[in-house]
């Protein structure tokens, strides 16, 4: 089997992968933040990274956008969607490796990014929310199978998503059985703290958001926080 060099900016994580294995999944097997929320399903559009072209002494490589695979009917009508597809921009989902590649991972698609807000002083915040949402499709239930909707999620979920141990809020058990139905047995999952599944809903939805709160000793301030991207 061929094996490529793959490295990641900023981060400077490097190292070698079987030719075939997308560009997501290399930064996951490297430790790299890269954010996807829709499993790799060319959905989200959050794993958007940029290929660099040329020769990089640094790393002793040659990369090109020629050595990733061509991009696909999906990938190619997601950016037709979004604005057309930038000069060595592709999704890290759907780019399989076919050569040594040096790769960007611009702030928004990295999923623990920091950010500096500035008020009286500066502060880096490293956006590692407790709360997260996660897209999966969930088998279909089969005549006669013992399986419930609440087993085959927990599967789909270890799957897809390599969550283990997961329990259920009573509310949102209540709410899988017609999500299932609705999206088609696609639906988007709310986990909190990787422990439980608090919301489901049917479909892809983004969109999640926490509440910072300030006491004082005679005022209470409070923040509206998106808790993928940090912004207030």
């Amino acid at each position: 089997m061929t094996n490529h060099r793959v490295v990641f900016q900023p981060s400077g994580r490097q190292g070698t992968v079987a030719e075939g294995t997308t560009l997501l999944d290399a930064a996951r097997r490297l430790g790299v933040d890269v954010d996807s929320i829709c499993g790799g399903r060319q959905t989200c559009g959050k794993c958007k990274i940029l290929v660099e072209n040329g020769e990089f002494a640094k790393y002793a490589l040659e990369s090109s956008a020629a050595h990733l695979s061509s991009a696909d009917a999906t990938e190619t009508d997601y950016f037709a969607h979004h604005g057309g597809m930038p000069n060595g921009a592709r999704l890290s989902c759907a780019a399989c490796i076919s050569g040594d590649v040096l790769v960007t991972v611009p702030p928004e698609s990295q999923s623990h990014r920091q950010i500096i807000r500035k008020t009286a002083t500066e502060r880096v915040i490293e956006v590692d929310p407790t709360v997260r949402q996660v897209f999966v499709e969930v088998e279909q239930h089969e005549l006669g199978a013992r399986k419930g909707d609440w087993e085959r999620l927990q599967e789909a979920l270890a799957r897809e998503w390599d969550f283990q141990n997961l329990h259920i809020d009573l509310q949102a058990l209540r709410r899988l059985g017609p999500a299932l139905k609705s999206g088609k047995h696609r639906i988007t999952v709310v986990v909190w703290n990787d422990a439980e599944v608090i919301d489901v809903q049917p479909g892809y939805h983004e969109g999640v958001y926490g509440l910072a709160v300030d006491v004082g000793s005679t005022t209470v301030a409070a923040h509206l926080c998106d808790l993928r991207t940090g912004a207030v």
